[in-house]
């Protein structure tokens, strides 16, 4: 039960902080970059992604982008890039069996020991962990939007 309870405020956290990305996105007189970055982040979220790769995505300099990033965001490029892939990396390990270098690898990490790491700072236990504590518990409350790759939280 406490588990649940945990893992349901990793993913309301996530989904509060996706939100409140949008919102602000929405409202902001740099509405239009920031959005277009956070789609290409989305949907090439396997691959990898820099700030000056993003930045001439979307036509714009990497500091200008930088900047906006953290006065809209409230994070800077590469906490919002990590915060995504490891949202993604909690959404395959608990939906799926795919094994922890695949994982990594959906998730943008050319090295699933490097991922490791990450998600262990991140979460404070391995993917392995988490997944054997979380499997079957949270999956049923959360679902993924194919088309954007983003979480869903189901309050039931």
């Amino acid at each position: 039960d406490e588990d649940q309870r945990e893992e349901g405020f990793l993913h309301a956290g996530d989904a509060i902080l996706h939100a409140y990305a949008c919102c602000l996105c929405e409202n902001s007189t740099c509405s239009c970059h920031i959005r277009q970055a956070c789609r290409y982040i989305d949907s090439h979220l396997e691959e990898e992604i820099t700030l000056d790769m993003v930045a001439s995505k979307i036509f714009i300099s990497k500091a200008y982008l930088s900047q906006i990033f953290k006065e809209n965001i409230g994070q800077n490029f590469s906490d919002y890039l990590n915060r995504k892939r490891m949202t993604r990396a909690r959404h395959l390990l608990l939906t799926t069996d795919l094994k922890i270098d695949q994982i990594a690898m959906k998730c943008g990490f050319l090295s699933s020991t490097y991922f490791s790491t990450v998600f262990k700072k991140n979460t404070h236990m391995t993917p392995r962990a988490f997944r054997q504590r979380f499997s079957g518990t949270a999956s049923k409350n959360i679902s993924m939007d194919s088309r954007t790759k983003n979480l869903h939280l189901s309050c039931t």
